[in-house]
């Protein structure tokens, strides 16, 4: 498995008002419209889940559709399986920390292969706000935040880029990218 140092982070569909719709349009790209995907794929994707912007140009030039293609190509040896993780989360608000510790499960779609290791980057990641070797990545994952219930807007999925697999908090947003993927059986 190569390391996962790319994840983008995926939020819920925006919805179809006029103000989203031009948000849609401005998230990422790097003057490749909708980030190198099709309108279709596009217009399927955003039923499920809106991409959050990474502030980096290592997600954008076609890093999002080279992904979900080495994901659609290893279709074969995908699995679904959610597992229940431990998590903490600081939070710094008003010069106080105030941690926020619980259980929480998550929806993983990717490769059987590297399955182990995918759930112990999870596991990482759901304790640990900012990572460090191995594990650092290009932007924050803020998968304990999602985790958390003390923080809204939060996201509530993640595609990770170099090695092709998705982890999600939200079952909704699970299910719906399993069953684009062909996965209708998958039970939550």
């Amino acid at each position: 498995m190569i390391k996962s140092f790319l994840i983008q982070r995926l939020n819920k569909p925006l919805g179809n008002t006029n103000w989203n719709k031009l948000i849609k349009s401005m998230v990422f790209g790097g003057g490749l419209v909708n980030g190198g995907l099709s309108q279709n794929a596009m217009k399927l994707l955003q039923k499920i889940f809106s991409f959050d912007y990474m502030g980096a140009s290592e997600f954008e030039w076609g890093a999002i559709p080279k992904a979900l293609k080495k994901i659609v190509e290893n279709k074969e040896t995908i699995t679904c399986v959610h597992r229940e993780f431990y998590y903490e989360y600081y939070s710094y608000c008003n010069a106080c920390e105030k941690i926020d510790r619980g259980k929480c499960p998550v929806y993983v779609i990717c490769p059987k292969n590297i399955l182990t290791d995918v759930l112990t980057i999870i596991e990482y990641h759901a304790i640990h706000h900012y990572a460090k070797p191995p594990f650092h990545t290009k932007e924050m994952v803020k998968l304990n935040e999602s985790m958390s219930n003390s923080v809204v807007n939060t996201p509530q999925g993640w595609l990770e880029i170099d090695n092709g697999y998705f982890f999600f908090t939200s079952a909704k947003m699970a299910k719906l990218t399993a069953k684009l993927l062909g996965f209708m059986d998958w039970p939550l």
